[in-house]
Parts: C-alpha cells; sequence; structure tokens
C-alpha cells in the first residue's frame, strides 16, 4: 500500500510539461540519488479499516546508485490482532529517466491540491510541500494529503489518508527515524 501512494502521489503531483515520448527526471530517483549507499529511512503506518486496527514499521535502504538508477530495499513488518509479520526484503528499482506519461494524471474524477508548510517529524522541524489528492467513486470518497522534504531520502514525511463511505478507513504514515549522508 505505501509503495502505491508512493506512485500515486509521484503521478498526481509531479506534473510533467515534456512530450509523452520525452525522457524526463525520475523524482524518485532524484530523491535517493543524492545520498550515500546505505542511506536509510523508517516509517510507522498506523491504519484503521472498519474498527481493524494494523501497524506496519517500513524500512527502506539505499543499496545500490549509479546515473541510470537507483536499488532501494524495503522490509515491512506488519502487526494486526496480536500476530507479527515480516515480509522479506524486496528490492525496487528506480531509474534516472523516466517517460514523461509516467508523471502525468489527467484524471478528471480527481481533486489536487498542494501548498508549503512546516511540520515536525522525528524530532526534527521539516520545511515541506504537501500535495492533498481527493477521489470519489461508487459511494467512497478518499481523501490523501502527503507531506514532502528534500531533506531525507525518498523525501517522503508524513501520509494521512481518510476513507469515508459504506467502510471507513484511516491511515497515517509517519517517519520514524533518518540515518543519511550526502554524497
Amino acid at each position: 500500500m505505501h509503495r502505491s501512494m508512493l506512485a500515486l502521489a509521484a503521478c498526481a503531483l509531479f506534473p510533467a510539461t515534456a512530450l509523452a515520448d520525452d525522457l524526463v527526471d525520475n523524482p524518485t530517483y532524484q530523491s535517493w540519488a543524492r545520498f550515500a549507499v546505505g542511506a536509510t529511512v523508517e516509517y510507522r503506518t498506523v491504519s484503521d479499516t472498519a474498527g481493524n486496527r494494523s501497524e506496519t514499521i517500513m524500512v527502506y535502504t539505499l543499496t545500490s546508485s549509479t546515473a541510470e538508477k537507483v536499488v532501494v530495499e524495503m522490509k515491512t513488518t506488519t502487526i494486526m490482532a496480536g500476530q507479527k509479520y515480516e515480509q522479506p526484503a524486496m528490492p525496487m528499482e528506480y531509474a534516472a529517466k523516466i517517460e514523461a506519461t509516467a508523471l502525468e494524471s489527467n484524471d478528471p474524477n480527481i481533486e489536487k491540491s498542494e501548498g508549503s508548510e512546516s511540520i515536525e517529524v522525528a524530532g526534527k522541524k521539516y520545511d515541506t510541500k504537501w500535495y492533498e489528492v481527493k477521489t470519489a467513486a461508487s459511494g467512497m470518497t478518499t481523501t490523501s494529503r502527503t507531506w514532502m522534504s528534500d531533506e531525507i531520502p525518498g523525501s517522503y514525511l508524513r501520509s494521512v489518508t481518510k476513507m469515508e463511505g459504506p467502510m471507513t478507513m484511516t491511515s497515517e504514515t509517519v517517519l520514524v527515524s533518518v540515518k543519511a549522508s550526502a554524497k
């Protein structure tokens, strides 16, 4: 789910201005490539879906960085109904350049807004850009706000998602720690 939120945020929030066949800088690549290999960020997500609570710890580590791509390893541990579930590490590759169309979102059913705000996360104050996406379909309304900062690998600081309708869901992901140095 976290990976999908990042993809949605990237598509909805970084509009491309190049032609469809043109390659553009990949914001995800850029957000990791300026840090040294070994950079690590940890997040905690707390979700409540129709009264069922879960907690997930996600650790992302930059394992490789070249001019063409970065590789980020993701490890997750979820606690649900008192049970702990650990997932095997999953490598994710992000190319330095991507097609401009990968960043475009022209869906008329998506309301987008953005702004700037200073927030405190993991004991540090960050100047952020926030992006909000609101969708409605099949009687459900989903609103997600994401705060981003270039000061950390991956840029992702916090996200709050609320789904309302016949079923309710809330989810908050927050940065817990950062261990990184610039290249």
